[in-house]
This record gives C-alpha cells, structure tokens and sequence, in this order.
C-alpha cells in the first residue's frame, strides 16, 4: 500500500511539473531570465559598443519569437510582395532592430528585474502574460506579452510596454516609408539601423 502511494504521490508530482513547464508564464520567465541577467552583467561593459550584447540577445530571442508573424504584421499588404528570401532577411534584422531598441531603454535603468502573473487560462492557442519590470532606480514598467501556442512551445507575437503595442508603434512607423520606398526601402532603412 505504502509503494501505490508513493506511486500515485510521485505521478501527481510529475504531472504538476509537466504542467507547470508547459504554463506560458513559466516558459517566458525561462526564456528571458537568461537574457535579463545577460543584460545585467554585460550592459555597463557594453555601453561603448553594444553590437557583441546585441548580437547575442538576438540570437537566444529568435527561437521564442514569431519573427514572420511579426514582421507581417507590421508590413501589411506588402510582406506578400516580397519573396520568402526577402521576407526571412527582414524579419531577422527587424527582430535585431527590436533587440538593439530594447536594450537601450533596459541599459539606461540598470539592475532589472522582472516579475510574470500567471495566466488565467493557458489552455487557450493565444494567451497574454503579464509581467512587471523593475530596476535597481526603483522605475517599474508593465510589460505584456501575447504569446501564440506553437507545438509545445510558445512563441512571442507582440510585445506591449505601458500600454505600447510593439506591433502597433512599428506598423504606424513603417506605414509611410513602405507607401513611399516599398517594401525594399523598408528592408533596407532597417538593415542600417538595426546594425
């Protein structure tokens, strides 16, 4: 009787760990406590030349985020018009972009933290977690993330700051450039900023 309970004890145990690591908030708090604490110890060494932190957020990033999705998102109509070569060159210097524009807000606050809510129900394809940010200056910010049901991982489809869609600010950004260069233009203003 003691090893049947011991069994079922020890199933119940694993379950709820499988479940736990399955959740979208402990996957994300996993994914970006590397990189949050990469940021911590890299950042002040980094301020002259930020391309080798940059370099390296950027490539632990890619796997968790919807880069296509993403970038079709803030392109519109013209992410059709280019061809898949041109569209996975762009949505890698568009993820780089967001990287090196994130990093100089995190570098300038110093000691972050961060904190992931619980979502209510993430049985659901698309969930948003909910996380504050804090630094060592006492500065919180809220961040949101919607994330998508990929398989059994999640990966990131927008990112909020404050209230601040990442898709929204970029498409409305991108919108007058694209009418203007195309979609080439586009690719190639973020290619030089996001170097």
């Amino acid at each position: 009787m003691t090893f049947l309970k011991f069994s079922i004890i020890s199933l119940l145990g694993l379950f709820s760990i499988c479940c736990q690591a399955s959740s979208p908030e402990v996957y994300l708090e996993q994914k970006l406590s590397p990189m949050i604490q990469l940021i911590n110890k890299e950042s002040a060494s980094s301020k002259k030349n930020m391309d080798p932190l940059v370099n390296k957020l950027t490539e632990m990033i890619l796997p968790i985020v919807d880069s296509n999705g993403i970038s079709k998102s803030v392109t519109g109509k013209y992410w059709s018009n280019a061809g898949a070569g041109m569209q996975e060159k762009f949505s890698k210097k568009f993820v780089r972009l967001i990287v090196r524009s994130f990093i100089a807000y995190i570098t300038a606050g110093e000691g972050v933290s961060a904190k992931y809510r619980p979502v209510a129900d993430s049985s659901q394809k698309l969930v948003t977690v909910t996380s504050q940010v804090k630094f060592k200056t006492g500065e919180k910010w809220r961040v949101e993330y919607l994330l998508s049901k990929s398989d059994d991982d999640w990966l990131i489809e927008d990112i909020t700051l404050d209230g601040l869609s990442l898709v929204t600010s970029y498409r409305e950004q991108f919108r007058p450039i694209l009418e203007e260069k195309g979609f080439n233009g586009l690719y190639e203003l973020v290619s030089k900023v996001a170097q």
